[in-house]
């Protein structure tokens, strides 16, 4: 019976972002977020305890605690306020790992009606847009406050400016906003990613929708096609953001909408300038917790 190693961190609320995207950067096949909304069940009153509780597993490798034990101390000197932490391992075997996810996966709003539901839950509350989605290996299942900002300006620009022919979804992860964006009315979605796993439970999660034959992904660079897209997402972390500038710039039509995220709002004004230099002016910023969301348009003509 394969197992998993499994790491729970407990931090107070204020440093569970940054440490939530140390152990997705490590590689971890899932996360769970635990704090004192995720805490209280439906209709009981919450036991708050200002702290967060981050669980996540990881395959088995050769010097796993030790790395994670090091970047963990590396975060700590590197974050102001000298963070509080806990951390412990466990060994999960398969049927824990499957009891444990159902366990802590129920259905829950992304943005306005829009609810992300795994597959193993037998109701949800009524919304819209039902996007269904199980945790795994890809980043994006709609719980993070960057998936939560896209999603939101999304939603936002397909309402004032209706549905583009295509959008492209730059590191699509899991592709929970593609998904989002074909479930409410654009034609045809582009996915790109470096990671071939992610890439496979994208295309899986279009399928358990219904919605495969109108998704497209591929291993690269979002410009390899050549095609200029209207709209594009690209929920990433900074590094990656101005890393692809130019490409991404060059599968932006003139004209079109970027709506970027997984950058903390420290780092807005840096993204910003980086894509102004690549012909682009803001449109807006938004904001959730530590982390920003922006919206940009490139220039209407290419002279």
């Amino acid at each position: 019976m394969k197992s998993w190693r499994q790491v729970v961190i407990d931090v107070q609320p204020q440093f569970a972002d940054a440490f939530s995207s140390l152990l997705t950067d490590q590689g971890a096949l899932g996360l769970e977020i635990i704090d004192d909304t995720t805490r209280a069940m439906p209709g009981a009153m919450a036991r708050l305890n200002a702290r967060t509780t981050l669980v996540a597993p990881f395959e088995p490798r050769e010097g796993l605690e030790r790395d994670i034990s090091a970047e963990v101390a590396r975060l700590m000197r590197a974050l102001d306020g000298a963070p509080d932490v806990e951390i412990a391992w466990s060994t999960l075997d398969e049927e824990d790992w499957n009891a444990t996810f159902k366990q802590g996966w129920a259905p829950f709003f992304l943005a306005e009606d829009v609810v992300v539901v795994p597959s193993w839950a037998e109701q949800w509350p009524p919304a819209g847009t039902e996007l269904f989605i199980d945790p795994g290996a890809a980043f994006g299942t709609g719980t993070h406050e960057t998936t939560q900002l896209c999603a939101r300006l999304l939603l936002d620009h397909l309402a004032a400016h209706g549905a583009p022919p295509a959008v492209l979804d730059v590191g699509t992860g899991s592709g929970i906003l593609s998904l989002l964006a074909l479930k409410r009315g654009v034609p045809r979605a582009a996915g790109t990613e470096i990671d071939p796993v992610a890439l496979d439970a994208a295309r899986a999660n279009m399928d358990a929708n219904g919605v495969g034959e109108r998704f497209v992904g591929w291993i690269g660079n979002p410009d390899e096609t050549g095609e200029r897209f209207a709209l594009a997402l690209a929920n990433i972390l900074i590094d990656p953001l101005l890393h692809l500038a130019p490409a991404i710039a060059r599968a932006v039509r003139p004209g079109g909408i970027l709506i970027a995220s997984g950058i903390l709002v420290s780092q807005a004004e840096a993204l910003e300038k980086a894509y102004v230099a690549q012909g682009f002016v803001r449109v807006s910023r938004e904001t959730l917790g530590e982390w920003a969301g922006v919206k940009l348009q490139r220039a209407a003509s290419d002279t």
